[in-house]
C-alpha cells in the first residue's frame, strides 16, 4: 500500500462529510491517484514512489486550475497537512 492509498483510506470518511466524492482510479505507470471532487473542485492527488505528491484542483465550471502543487511529503499527516493548506488558497 502507498502513501497515498494509507491516507486515502484513513481520510475518506472525513472528506464524504465535508461533500466530497473520493475515487481511487486504476494505477496508470508508476503513479498511484485519488480523485477528490465537490461542486466547487475538481481534485487529483498524485504520488510517485519515494515520496513525491502532485495536487490539483480546477473549477468544475471553467475548468481553470485553482491550485497545483509539487512536494516530497513523508507520512499521513503531512499530506492532510499540505490538503488543508492548499484548499485554504482556492477562491474557486
Amino acid at each position: 500500500m502507498t502513501l497515498l492509498n494509507e491516507w486515502a483510506s484513513q481520510s475518506r470518511t472525513e472528506l464524504e462529510a465535508q461533500g466530497f466524492t473520493v475515487t481511487m482510479p486504476e494505477q496508470e505507470g508508476r503513479c498511484t491517484s485519488v480523485n477528490i471532487d465537490s461542486d466547487k473542485v475538481i481534485g487529483t492527488i498524485c504520488f510517485w514512489e519515494p515520496n513525491q505528491f502532485e495536487f490539483q484542483f480546477n473549477s468544475p465550471k471553467t475548468g481553470d486550475v485553482l491550485a497545483l502543487v509539487s512536494v516530497e511529503l513523508s507520512n499521513v499527516a503531512s499530506v492532510s497537512e499540505c490538503l488543508k493548506e492548499v484548499m485554504s488558497k482556492i477562491r474557486p
